[in-house]
C-alpha cells in the first residue's frame, strides 16, 4: 500500500468523515512524489554531481555481513576488524574465497531523511551488500513485496523504502560523512 511513508500519517483523515476523497488523493500523490524524490534529486533526471553522493546498497538475504569494496567509499577510513585480523575470508556464491580487508563505519541518510550508522566489512566485491540477517538483528523487519518493499524499525515504526532494480532490491542512501549536503528538517 501507500502508507509506508510514515506511521503517524496513517488513519488521521479517516475520522473526519465523508468528502475527503480529493484530499486523500492529493496526499497519495504527495506520497508517490516523495517516493520518487531522493533528497531533492529527481530520479528521472540524468546523473548529476549531487547524485554521485548516493550509494545503492543491495539488500541480500544470502549475505551474512554488510560488505562493500574499498573503492566504493575510499574517503572513509578502513579499520582492522576481527575478521581481517584473523585473516578470515568470505565465501562467494561460486565458492571462491574473498579476503576480509577490515571494516568501515558509514553514517548514512535514507531517502526519507533518516540518519543511520552502518558497519560494513571491506572486501573486493562488485557492489555494496546489506545483510538481511544483520538488519533484522538490529531491530528491523525487511519486507520484499511486489506492492512495495521496505525496511521498518520494529520499535519506532520508521520506514525505509527499497527500490527494485534489475530483479534485486536496493536501499538508496547518502553518505553523510563523505559529502556535504543540506540536512532535512
Amino acid at each position: 500500500g501507500e502508507g509506508r511513508g510514515g506511521a503517524e500519517e496513517d488513519g488521521e483523515g479517516e475520522e473526519e468523515g465523508e468528502g475527503e476523497g480529493e484530499e486523500e488523493q492529493k496526499e497519495n500523490d504527495k506520497k508517490k512524489q516523495q517516493q520518487v524524490a531522493f533528497h531533492g534529486v529527481d530520479r528521472e533526471q540524468p546523473v548529476s554531481s549531487m547524485e554521485m553522493a548516493a550509494l545503492e546498497i543491495t539488500i541480500d538475504s544470502g549475505a551474512a555481513e554488510n560488505v562493500l569494496s574499498e573503492e566504493c567509499v575510499p574517503s572513509v577510513e578502513t579499520k582492522p576488524s576481527m575478521g581481517s585480523r584473523a585473516k578470515m575470508n568470505f565465501l562467494a556464491a561460486n565458492g571462491d574465497k574473498i579476503p576480509n580487508q577490515g571494516e568501515k563505519k558509514l553514517k548514512v541518510v535514507t531517502q526519507e531523511g533518516l540518519e543511520r550508522s552502518m558497519l560494513f566489512q571491506v572486501a573486493p566485491v562488485t557492489k555494496p551488500l546489506g545483510s538481511v540477517s544483520k538488519i533484522c538483528k538490529k531491530g528491523h523487519r525487511v519486507v520484499f513485496d511486489d506492492d512495495g518493499s521496505y525496511i521498518v524499525n520494529k520499535f519506532t515504526g520508521e520506514y525505509m523504502t527499497l527500490r527494485e532494480k534489475n530483479g534485486v532490491y536496493v536501499l538508496d542512501v547518502w553518505l553523510e560523512n563523505t559529502w556535504g549536503f543540506p540536512r532535512q528538517g
